[in-house]
Formats: C-alpha cells, sequence, structure tokens
C-alpha cells in the first residue's frame, strides 16, 4: 500500500493527534536542519504541543539566535543605517572570498606539484626496477657463459682422453696379433 494524500483537517482523536503531532514535529526540526544547513542560516522553531508543552529546534542555539533576535529589536536605528552595514558586510565577504581564492590557487599549485613529484618518484622506481633487472640479467649471463665454458671444457677432456685409449687400443691390438 502506497502513500495517500492526508486532507489537512483537525485530527479528532487526542492520541492520533499526539502521534501526529510528534511525527510532524520531527519532520519540521528536520526541515529545519537541513535549511540551516543548505542556506547558513540561523534560525529558531518553536513549537507547542497540544498539551502545551514548548518543544524548540535553533541553530546554532535557541538562546544565541533569541538574543541576536532581540538586540536587533532594541536597535531600531539599525535599520536605517543597514545599507552603509550590508555594505561593509559586502566588502568583509569580497575580501574574505579573495583571501579563500588565492589560498584556493595555492593548493592547488600545491597539488600539482606533489602530482609531479609523485610522477618523479614512480619513474625513479621504474628505473631502480629496472638496474635491479638489468644487474639480474647480466649476473645469469655471466652464469650461463661460465656454464657453456665448463662444457666445452669438459667436452675437450673428452676428446683429449678419447685419443689416448684410441692410441692404447691400438697398441694393445698390435701386441695380441704378436701374440697369436
Amino acid at each position: 500500500m502506497g502513500r495517500r494524500k492526508i486532507d489537512i483537517e483537525l485530527v479528532k482523536d487526542p492520541s492520533t493527534r499526539q502521534i501526529t503531532f510528534s511525527k510532524r514535529r520531527k519532520g519540521l526540526f528536520k526541515k529545519a536542519n537541513e535549511l540551516s544547513f543548505l542556506c547558513n542560516a540561523e534560525l529558531v522553531v518553536v513549537v507547542f504541543s497540544p498539551g502545551n508543552k514548548p518543544y524548540t529546534y535553533g541553530h546554532p542555539g535557541v538562546d544565541v539566535v533569541a538574543t541576536k533576535f532581540l538586540n536587533q529589536q532594541d536597535n531600531p536605528n539599525e535599520t536605517k543605517s543597514g545599507s552603509s552595514s550590508k555594505v561593509a558586510n559586502v566588502n568583509k565577504i569580497n575580501k574574505q572570498l579573495g583571501n579563500l581564492t588565492k589560498q584556493v590557487s595555492k593548493e592547488e599549485n600545491k597539488r600539482a606539484m606533489l602530482d609531479k613529484t609523485a610522477k618523479e618518484i614512480t619513474s625513479s622506481e621504474k628505473l631502480s626496477e629496472l638496474k635491479r633487472a638489468y644487474a639480474m640479467f647480466a649476473k645469469l649471463k655471466k652464469s650461463i657463459d661460465a656454464h657453456v665454458r665448463d662444457v666445452e671444457t669438459a667436452e675437450t677432456l673428452i676428446e683429449f682422453s678419447k685419443k689416448p685409449i684410441d692410441g692404447v687400443k691400438c697398441r694393445v691390438s698390435r701386441k695380441n696379433q704378436k701374440l697369436m
């Protein structure tokens, strides 16, 4: 069952009215919180329950906003000089904006330098890996060259060792022929 539109009218049952008040109060405070967060607004919400109990929500605080409101009510001259005060506020905000813009550009420059450094580190790591691989291959080549020399030496020794045996075989066969 989906949500349906409820007619706005007084809820007659007191317990249902209390439940509805409680839910709607939470929703109202949630919306007030969103408004204060999204717009950086200072606000106070005061709601009285059907039992005449007050509930409040304030950002940054009920006392802070109420004091600020009451101070503005006490100074009626402030509305006359409000335009000069607004100009001063705009100038102050523009100055802050300029400072923040400078900070942002500095941070972007830092980020660019860090990115460049990271790339250099990465490339130097690749260079060190290549050097290690080159050293490993050079060591392997030396080992293979040594093994090839050992095999060639062994083959040469085998060849040399066959020649005396051939010579001995010839002598033995001649002696055998003489004996016969």
